[in-house]
């Protein structure tokens, strides 16, 4: 069984979920998987949290799944999803976290005392912790010397993203960003270039697709006076995002904190040169020449001049394209839904580690 945001929730982690559900492993055996958040303030959040754990509780009592896995953030969402794997181990069914966040590893330690004991009890109750990269698993080595810690990237579902004609760069000069419309993800940064970049190429285009702040990026945009060559979408997914991914011809992502992003999984699937910034997760899975190119967080000048570089020379796009669509199937679905299948035997002892 899986414990995620759910269905009912828009960001990272039940996109990962979603992914993982194609894998062959999870649809040979019979995952439930089990949302506990809804979209709301924290009051609605905590009450819709709360009905969920009345029915874990029933549902797993009956089905007794072999593991229960917890897909995690940090902070309030930890918290929440810390009380499914309290009451998983009260039935005595196996738990692992799977903890997303790179920053996990700071929330874990900083604050209150009281806070990171109960973390470090939550987390020594588990059968085993999954980490996205091998930094944040090698930190909780340290605090956890005897648990089992796996390191496993995000899986994406290549095949999909490759079933759509990609629009050739020559003379395409679509600018994407994709994700959360928030400051600490470089959203701005980018509305203050994009005056510069329509200076030169009139035809650039800036979609901005994604939630939260959408109407202060609308207004950003009218501020600055660049509303023929920005447009905000919204949060997009299934074939839209699809669609975007593979007409666009740069994917920006010049974010300040991160994890490992689905969205750059996603441009990798779809032959979509990305500039992003070497921050959490992101080296873990971006190659700068390979991949993209990396500039400095909040660094607009940087910024700029890539996009530039980028929209002048349509020959290195393809090569780019060539080369991270080429990188992207070591994190298909089935690749690390195989690994994924190893971490759970060796969990239930099916098999040496």
């Amino acid at each position: 069984m899986f414990i995620y945001p759910g269905p009912r929730t828009l960001g990272g982690i039940t996109a990962v979920v979603d992914n993982y559900s194609k894998s062959t492993f999870l649809r040979q055996n019979d995952c439930t998987y089990f949302g506990t958040s809804t979209e709301g303030g924290r009051c609605v959040k905590f009450a819709y949290t709360l009905l969920r754990l009345f029915d874990f509780i029933i549902l797993a009592a009956v089905k007794r799944p072999g593991v229960v896995g917890i897909h995690t953030g940090s902070g309030i969402s930890f918290f929440r999803k810390s009380l499914f794997g309290l009451a998983a181990r009260m039935l005595c069914i196996p738990v692992v976290y799977h903890v997303h966040p790179s920053h996990f590893y700071d929330f874990y330690v900083s604050g209150r005392s009281l806070k990171k004991v109960y973390v470090r009890n939550v987390l020594a109750l588990s059968e085993a912790l999954v980490f996205l990269t091998e930094d944040m698993a090698n930190k909780f080595r340290i605090e956890f010397p005897d648990k089992k810690i796996f390191v496993l990237p995000n899986p994406v579902d290549v095949s999909a993203y490759q079933a759509v004609p990609r629009s050739p760069m020559e003379k395409n000069y679509t600018i994407l960003f994709l994700g959360w419309i928030i400051a600490g993800k470089g959203v701005y940064d980018i509305v203050d270039i994009i005056h510069d970049v329509v200076e030169m190429y009139p035809s650039a285009q800036f979609i901005f697709a994604g939630n939260k702040e959408v109407e202060t990026l609308r207004a950003k945009i009218r501020e600055c006076g660049v509303e023929k060559n920005a447009s905000v979408l919204g949060w997009v997914q299934g074939d839209e995002k699809i669609k975007l991914l593979r007409s666009s011809r740069i994917l920006l992502l010049p974010t300040y904190t991160e994890g490992i992003p689905n969205v750059l999984l996603e441009a990798m699937a779809s032959g979509l040169p990305a500039i992003t910034t070497a921050v959490g997760g992101i080296p873990s899975i971006f190659t700068e020449g390979i991949n993209g190119y990396y500039i400095a967080p909040g660094n607009r000048g940087d910024l700029k001049a890539m996009i530039l570089k980028l929209l002048s020379d349509f020959l290195e796009c393809e090569r780019l394209s060539r080369s991270t669509q080429a990188a992207s199937h070591k994190y298909d679905v089935e690749t690390v839904g195989a690994k994924l299948e190893k971490i759970y035997r060796t969990i239930l002892h099916q098999e040496e580690t």
